[in-house]
């Protein structure tokens, strides 16, 4: 004797399986990412650099970007000793300053606290100071603040130098929790806005995994800088 199998039944018992297997996914909780070294990380955490980490980028003409962090260390006087990474880096082509890069990153906020890109006959070395309206750390879907960035910045050619300063007030929100695909591969990045009086500057994904962006977009001048290739520890 042949069962039939009711398509009532039928239908009502694939709802019921999907609705289950919807709920249990629901209800796992989110994996926290991990490095490439099988370390959990947590989401929007200050990272901590390492020496010998080391990230390539290229921008939208083409030019290849390299940077490492070389040392730690606290800035001599007459700085202010603030704890820091040194980051060395190349541009190739060299821009119009040159293709050597010096970069000094506050540990607690990895912004700039100088920049310096020279080569052949040119030097434009830029010192800056930043001010928060909170603490731009942990990263959190939703947060809002204002940094007020103070930036010097002395410029030498053939000899000849000139020092010119500006200050500007930017508000930063972080936008969304995404996945954000360069160079055929996929990241989880915050997505976060900057604007300046309610104008666009730029938009960049960081990821806790590559421990800095891994692309951004300059709205101002339309360029566009993706990650390549990384190594942390």
């Amino acid at each position: 004797m042949t069962m039939r199998l009711n398509p009532l039944l039928v239908f009502v018992a694939v709802v019921v399986i999907g609705v289950a297997v919807i709920y249990v996914a629901l209800q796992a909780p989110e994996r926290a990412p991990e490095s490439p070294h099988g370390t959990t990380v947590t989401p929007g955490a200050l990272p901590t650099w390492s020496v010998g980490d080391n990230w390539m980028y290229e921008n939208s003409t083409g030019a290849i970007y390299t940077y490492s962090v070389t040392s730690e260390g606290q800035f001599d006087p007459p700085w202010d000793n603030t704890p820091c990474y040194h980051v060395t880096g190349t541009i190739d082509p060299p821009s119009e300053w040159g293709g050597n890069i010096l970069q000094w990153y506050r540990k607690a906020t990895l912004d700039f606290r100088k920049d310096r890109v020279f080569g052949g006959d040119r030097d434009r070395s830029s010192t800056f100071t930043h001010s928060y309206s909170a603490d731009p750390w942990p990263l959190e879907v939703g947060k809002t603040y204002t940094v007020t960035t103070d930036e010097s910045t002395d410029r030498t050619i053939s000899g000849d130098g000139y020092t010119e300063g500006s200050s500007h007030t930017f508000q930063i929100t972080i936008e969304t929790f995404e996945n954000v695909s360069v160079s055929g591969q996929k990241f989880e990045c915050f997505k976060l806005i900057k604007r300046e009086g309610g104008t666009l500057v730029e938009t960049r994904w960081y990821s806790d995994v590559v421990k800095r962006e891994v692309k951004r977009i300059n709205h101002q001048t339309g360029e566009v800088l993706e990650l390549v290739s990384y190594r942390v520890q």
